[in-house]
């Protein structure tokens, strides 16, 4: 998104409004930031449309006012089933956020009037950092009830101090029963993404020094042990190619999302939950407690469906991910203006964690009936790079996107 122009030679003089646009954003960054560390979450946080619950009353605006009186604690908040239709608590929920210190957005759009699909993607992503680049990718139609529901994934550019964050938010085709329709095409759809994720950060300058995350409730429970084999994925031409997967006798659904999402063992993916927990996967979905009698307690009965109490599923993560891309010439920064960071953005050591929300006083115990997932992120001030290497960087850039609500303050 956005138009390419021709950056000014470095003998002219930079346009004033362009100053005041790199300006603006630094200072921002400034403001809002200055420890060092980037607390990112990662939550469905089960607000669907109206009507639609459970067990006859999903205390709706009661979560999300609790959930605001603790978003104040991360600094990027990726969020899925937020959707529009038929309500005005996420237009809502995104003031109260901006009151809250998150100036930037980006929420997937409304489907199309003619479309089929007419409840929207229901993600959202809220940021203390300028969101300089941003598109949504539409995932082919789901399965069941997921039919109605314009699946996809959302990318976001975000400038934190010198340095960028590539950053995606997806929420895949849904389970609603014991049917390989659903898994075949949730399949389909993580291979959607995976090209998606090549393209946009082919076009929005990927260099070594950004860092890229994929996050989202992807509805495959890595702690299922079910077992898969290449007939079983003949229908999706995409999985036919990656040899990874025919290699193995049998594989869990969770070996093909990985070997998806990293293109074949091309690119790298890092499970920053698994890894960050003895290489298991940790229950996001259906937690429970064995009781006195040795049986199974669901911890959460209130917004979970009776069939999913209990099932203690791992379906949500935070992938590091490292593509196998050309570089570009990364001598320019923004708008050909500033030279890019020394320092690269950094993961915290053993950050990565399961965030389970729990809440008293209230009619619900959890403020979902997913956990949410964070990671942290570090970054150190950096010095410039000298003049004579800016005067040898290419010419041409892209111009960063702004949604007009966040050039308010220009």
């Amino acid at each position: 998104m956005g138009n390419s122009f021709t950056s000014p030679s470095p003998q002219s003089t930079t346009p004033s409004h362009i100053q005041r646009f790199e300006s603006f954003l630094q200072e921002n960054n400034r403001r809002v930031h200055k420890s060092g560390k980037i607390n990112i979450l990662s939550y469905n946080i089960f607000v669907r449309p109206p009507f639609i619950n459970n067990n006859g009353d999903d205390f709706k605006d009661e979560r999300l006012e609790q959930f605001l009186q603790i978003a104040h604690k991360y600094d990027i908040i990726c969020l899925q089933e937020i959707f529009t239709v038929y309500s005005s608590r996420r237009e809502t929920f995104i003031q109260r956020a901006r009151e809250a210190g998150f100036s930037y957005h980006l929420a997937s759009p409304r489907p199309n009037t003619v479309s089929s699909q007419f409840i929207d993607a229901g993600l959202l992503i809220l940021s203390k950092f300028p969101i300089i680049s941003s598109e949504f990718c539409e995932f082919p139609y789901g399965a069941g009830v997921d039919y109605l529901v314009q699946k996809g994934a959302l990318y976001a550019k975000i400038m934190i101090e010198d340095s960028y964050l590539h950053l995606y938010n997806t929420h895949t085709q849904a389970n609603y029963e014991e049917n390989p329709k659903y898994y075949l095409k949730r399949i389909e759809q993580i291979s959607k993404f995976q090209a998606f994720i090549q393209d946009t950060l082919a076009r929005n300058d990927y260099n070594s020094g950004d860092l890229t995350l994929l996050t989202g409730d992807f509805n495959v429970d890595g702690r299922s042990q079910r077992k898969y084999t290449n007939g079983d994925i003949a229908p999706i031409s995409n999985l036919q190619n990656l040899n990874g997967l025919s290699k193995m006798e049998h594989f869990t659904e969770y070996d093909m999302l990985a070997q998806c999402l990293s293109n074949d063992n091309q690119d790298e993916l890092h499970d920053l939950l698994c890894n960050n927990h003895d290489n298991e996967h940790p229950t996001t979905f259906g937690d429970f407690v064995l009781g006195e009698n040795g049986k199974p307690k669901a911890l959460e009965t209130t917004l979970t469906g009776a069939v999913s109490q209990c099932s203690s599923e791992s379906l949500d993560y935070i992938f590091r991910y490292i593509p196998n891309l050309p570089l570009k010439n990364d001598k320019l920064g923004i708008m050909g203006l500033k030279p890019r960071a020394k320092q690269e953005l950094s993961i915290v050591e053993e950050s990565a964690s399961v965030e389970k929300f729990f809440i008293e006083g209230h009619k619900f115990t959890q403020l979902s009936d997913h956990y949410g997932v964070k990671v942290t992120l570090q970054y150190t001030e950096s010095s410039s790079n000298s003049a004579d290497e800016l005067e040898d960087a290419e010419t041409s850039v892209s111009t960063p996107y702004l949604h007009p609500q966040r050039l308010e303050s220009l």
